[in-house]
């Protein structure tokens, strides 16, 4: 995430263009229209969120994919109507925005797609460290110092990684113990402690006030070992409203 928020702040331009992307069509129906007249199969441009891992790279690679496409509907949209518009012409139009665009995407997007992988539940620690040390080794080859360097400082005050990897290299050898194996399914990321403060705000909704500890309980167990969200819904429902029926 360290490493993704270096890239954006070293393409000031690539961010100024995502940045007004989004607002131009941002509660305005009349140029979402504009856009679906002109393409009606190109997506509304991404509203990455800063703080969510990966979605400013993922964001890069829509313009990247459709650059020519947002391009000429900027030059149907007059610069008078908002601020966004202007920002976004003036950058588009830039020589150096699609070589950064470009660059951006051919040596970073891998970055993106390995922070959803990392998310992903039951990866073991082996397959993490496989995608880990892929993403360091793009980085080095991009030849960019400064993401380079960033993605050597977060290593470098994570000191136990090294710990965990000899913990992957016994678990991928069959060599380790017991008290080894248990690191097996170990997360390199913080997401799931993330997952879980979202979990409970949701289940502890101040709209749920008639819940009781026992149901409490069940809509956890029920809300982490549902593979299908919508069912886990459908049953969270289900004890609420014996909730409401108990009193």
């Amino acid at each position: 995430h360290r490493v993704a928020e270096k890239i954006r702040s070293e393409y000031p331009d690539v961010d100024t263009l995502i940045a007004n992307g989004k607002k131009i069509f941002l509660k305005s129906p009349s140029r979402v229209k504009l856009l679906k007249d002109m393409y009606p199969n190109l997506p509304l441009p991404p509203q990455p969120i800063i703080t969510r891992w990966g979605t400013w790279l993922a964001a890069a690679s829509y313009y990247v994919k459709y650059f020519d496409e947002i391009k000429h509907i900027l030059t149907c949209l007059r610069s008078s109507e908002a601020v966004s518009i202007k920002n976004a012409k003036n950058i588009i139009n830039k020589d150096n925005i699609r070589n950064d665009l470009n660059f951006i995407d051919e040596n970073f997007k891998i970055i993106q797609i390995a922070l959803t992988n990392l998310q992903k539940r039951d990866r073991s620690i082996v397959e993490s460290f496989q995608i880990f040390d892929e993403v360091r080794s793009v980085v080095n080859w991009s030849m960019s110092s400064p993401i380079q360097n960033k993605l050597e400082a977060v290593i470098s005050r994570n000191p136990d990684i090294d710990i965990i990897r000899t913990f992957s290299e016994q678990i991928a050898s069959g060599s380790a113990t017991d008290d080894i194996l248990i690191w097996k399914f170990a997360p390199l990321t913080s997401v799931e402690v993330e997952r879980t403060f979202s979990t409970y705000k949701w289940i502890l909704n101040v709209k749920r006030n008639r819940l009781k500890l026992a149901n409490m309980e069940k809509i956890i167990v029920i809300y982490f070992n549902s593979t299908e969200n919508e069912n886990a819904i459908s049953n969270v429902e289900e004890i609420d409203s014996e909730n409401e029926d108990d009193d």
